[in-house]
């Protein structure tokens, strides 16, 4: 079998790089579908960058764009501890549907993490000291 070269290397990277750019998927997805790793993904970028050599940066997709967004800071109206650490905030604009399916939603968690518990699992709550659910 014939070794490759550098520049054969280098070159396939070019056009793993533009191609990528015509594609609409992540990073991981493309080089999971082109068998290589998302290290060596970044590292060729960045080496063709450098060099000159590498297609410009997609433009950024719409829909996976951050906005920024100024929202006031509320204060909870009624606040519950709950068996085993976890808080549960509720606003004064709850509706009664949402704050019944906040409960139940509760009851079926605790009941969940209180079988788990019981066979001996660790359960989320367990591992980390307060759980928020805010709403």
């Amino acid at each position: 079998m014939a070794r490759t070269t550098h520049r054969e290397v280098r070159l396939a990277w070019r056009d793993r790089l533009r191609r990528f750019h015509g594609v609409s998927m992540t990073v991981a997805q493309f080089c999971h579908a082109e068998h290589v790793s998302v290290t060596n993904f970044y590292a060729w970028r960045k080496k063709l960058a450098v060099d000159g050599d590498a297609p410009k940066d997609k433009p950024a997709n719409k829909e996976g764009a951050f906005l920024s967004v100024n929202m006031p800071v509320l204060q909870p109206d009624v606040r519950v501890l709950l068996p085993g650490g976890a808080v549960l905030e509720l606003g004064a604009g709850l509706s009664k549907e949402r704050l019944q399916q906040v409960i139940a939603a509760t009851v079926t968690a605790t009941e969940q993490a209180t079988a788990e518990s019981a066979s001996g699992q660790q359960t989320r709550g367990q591992r980390s000291n307060k759980q928020r659910l805010a709403c």
